[in-house]
């Protein structure tokens, strides 16, 4: 009888481990990663994409285990950025994160229709470009990312606290992106509340661009790259005509300081990739992109000494202990 009771135990345990098995889908089962695809305008945004697989990474999603990214690298036109949307949205990804403003518009038009999310950031004006009408509510139920709206008008007062005499501010950009067109249109409203003139140098003729760094008007006093992400990448060769010139430089972005800029009072790429990435993790989670609020990226003043001692400005002690970074 024994026996018996030991035999009929014996197969209740079997039974009991198969319909475990079965119901777990087998010790090997392993859910396929997620495949995330980048669009990126300006090599300058590539920091942006470091940090957002790295807070992919901080959020449990390991490259090549949990998540396969697709990226082409960056792509200056516009045309050829909405060809890399489709190929994209072919391989069926499951999300596309696009720093810039360039490839957050195209991100957005070869999404229309199909249920993918994108994560837009960088971009200095959501509304202002046409992404969205609203940041809190957004009209584009698949969109949401980081926005930095309030730079321009921030950075141009730190400008004249840091070169208080100037009065007639150089500002060139990229006149077939949105993003510093509007950037200028603020850059207007705040040089008329500060009783300043700006010397707009819209660049239709890109081949050019080296010669319109190498000889900006005789009468500046001052450099402003506004939001733009072509400008931005160029700041080391408006760094070192600004320096032969004596002219204070100011960018939208931390690096560009490191590169040779007077200082910048803005967001850091790494850091709203990181934040960009908490969003696209929700997403992930299963979170809709239209309950998460388009949100701000975060400001800092970084400030390059030996670019002040080169051209011959004094950085007063209270910008100093307002700076986050100082560079020396």
């Amino acid at each position: 009888m024994k026996k018996l009771y030991f035999g009929i135990t014996l197969i209740i345990f079997c039974f009991a481990v198969f319909i475990v098995y079965v119901l777990s889908e087998g010790p090997e089962t392993q859910k396929q990663p997620y495949k995330i695809g980048i669009l990126n305008y300006a090599k300058v945004a590539d920091p942006s994409i470091q940090g957002f697989k790295h807070g992919m990474t901080e959020h449990g999603y390991l490259e090549g285990k949990d998540i396969i990214y697709l990226y082409e690298g960056p792509i200056g036109n516009m045309s050829e950025l909405i060809s890399a949307g489709k190929r994209l949205i072919a391989q069926e990804v499951d999300l596309i994160y696009s720093p810039t403003t360039p490839a957050s518009q195209a991100a957005k038009q070869v999404t229309e229709g199909v249920k993918i999310p994108v994560v837009i950031g960088p971009v200095s004006d959501a509304v202002g470009v046409g992404l969205t009408m609203n940041l809190n509510h957004s009209d584009v139920p698949r969109l949401t990312g980081v926005v930095f709206g309030l730079q321009e008008e921030k950075r141009m007062e730190w400008l004249l606290k840091l070169a208080p005499k100037i009065k007639r501010i150089y500002v060139p950009y990229n006149a077939n992106d949105l993003s510093p067109q509007n950037a200028v249109k603020k850059l207007r409203i705040v040089a008329d509340r500060l009783h300043v003139r700006l010397i707009e140098h819209p660049i239709l003729d890109l081949q050019r661009l080296t010669d319109f760094i190498n000889n900006p008007p005789v009468e500046a006093e001052a450099i402003y790259l506004p939001t733009d992400s072509l400008m931005a990448s160029k700041t080391p060769e408006f760094a070192e005509i600004a320096r032969k010139k004596k002219l204070p430089l100011t960018c939208p972005h931390h690096p560009g300081v490191e590169q040779g800029a007077l200082f910048s009072f803005g967001f850091k790429h790494s850091s709203l990739g990181k934040q960009a990435s908490r969003l696209a993790a929700q997403i992930l989670q299963g979170i809709s992109p239209a309950d998460l609020p388009i949100e701000h990226a975060e400001f800092y003043l970084t400030v390059n000494l030996k670019t002040a001692k080169d051209i011959g400005i004094h950085i007063p002690d209270n910008v100093l202990r307002q700076a986050d970074t100082i560079i020396k």
